[in-house]
């Protein structure tokens, strides 16, 4: 497991500290895949905060994940309110912890270890002040492969899960808007960034597994089938 006195993506060539990566995923009545999901990325991490938004917290899923490590810091809310309070808790406990970047997911995501790699090490070796957000090419299985087309990696929108965030730069750009509580909370955010002079990365070639709504296929279609709240607040925030 993770060690921060002798791991590699931490540590810069002289053995000293170049950067600290904590984690935050935000859970809703999950499953024990969330297990597995936490395991592919874990290890980088100094801290995970999982923020839990479960009116009835999974007992069983809460003890396997705490289980896995003492970096595993649990936080129960009691009630949904909503991903965005989720992120902006999780990044409030990494400034307070003294973490340079925060690692945004959501329990139906993982990476490849491969992956996860790269996107830490683009982060500890970025130059440019002005990048808040580093995220990954999402994949999702069940419906289509989202690819970046074009070799510029700056890029407008992209989601909150698998995004590595710069935590200077969030304490400028704002916390995420509570008030949209789940749906286009990325999109706002990303496009806030840009407002303010901050820029968004796509890395290509760094794939992130992730999963949309609970796919369905009807004839030869595929939808999300989001339950009714969503879509309200899918087209309210729209």
């Amino acid at each position: 497991m993770f060690n921060e006195e002798d791991t590699k993506v931490s540590l810069n060539d002289d053995g000293i500290k170049k950067a600290v990566f904590a984690g935050v995923v935000v859970l809703y009545n999950p499953d024990e895949t969330v297990v597995t999901n936490v395991m592919s990325y874990l290890e980088f991490l100094q801290t995970l905060y999982v923020i839990d938004n479960s009116e009835i917290p999974n007992s069983n899923v809460v003890d396997e994940l705490c289980k896995l490590d003492r970096k595993v810091k649990y936080v129960g809310c009691g009630e949904n309110k909503g991903i965005a309070y989720a992120l902006n808790l999780g990044a409030t406990l990494a400034i307070e912890s003294g973490a340079d970047w925060l690692l945004t997911m959501d329990q139906d995501s993982r990476f490849e270890k491969e992956s996860i790699t790269k996107m830490v090490e683009y982060c500890i070796n970025l130059q440019d002040d002005k990048v808040v957000i580093v995220a990954p090419e999402p994949i999702n299985t069940e419906l289509v492969v989202y690819r970046k087309r074009k070799e510029n990696p700056f890029t407008h929108i992209v989601l909150t899960s698998g995004s590595m965030v710069n935590l200077k730069l969030y304490q400028k750009n704002g916390p995420f808007r509570e008030d949209f509580f789940i749906d286009y909370v990325d999109t706002e955010y990303c496009l806030r960034a840009k407002r303010n002079g901050l820029a968004v990365i796509t890395l290509e070639g760094v794939m992130m597994e992730h999963k949309l709504g609970k796919p369905r296929k009807v004839f030869f279609f595929t939808t999300t089938n989001h339950p009714p709240i969503r879509r309200y607040y899918i087209t309210r925030n729209r």
